[in-house]
């Protein structure tokens, strides 16, 4: 009896702290090659990347310290992720992520611009 509790216990703790990835979901779809220059600004941060172009670009916290304040040349495969929705019923769902679509680029190539 033991085991068997024991055994519903690990699989039911699976069920709930499993998470699905909403970008692993998304990266299966179609995906194009993006380029565009962009003035960079480390202050338009979100949890995900920086908002760069209308896109929410991969970038690494220290070289985002570097590019502060420059001209700079984005290029990658962006991928298009899809937003939460609200249930039919017109309850909200209990679930994280954006509301509505957004386009990112998650491995880019960047190279500043020099003026």
């Amino acid at each position: 009896m033991k085991q068997l509790l024991a055994i519903l216990f690990l699989l039911a703790a699976g069920q709930i702290f499993a998470q699905t990835n909403a970008m692993t979901s998304a990266v299966k779809g179609r995906s194009k090659q993006v380029s565009f220059v962009v003035k960079f600004d480390k202050n338009m941060a979100t949890k995900d990347g920086y908002y760069l172009g209308g896109y929410v670009v991969d970038i690494d916290h220290n070289q985002a310290e570097k590019l502060d304040g420059k001209k700079i040349r984005i290029t990658g495969k962006a991928v298009l992720v899809k937003g939460i929705k609200n249930d039919p019923g017109g309850k909200t769902p209990i679930r994280q992520g954006r509301d509505e679509d957004t386009k990112h680029i998650l491995s880019p190539s960047i190279e500043i611009i020099k003026e």
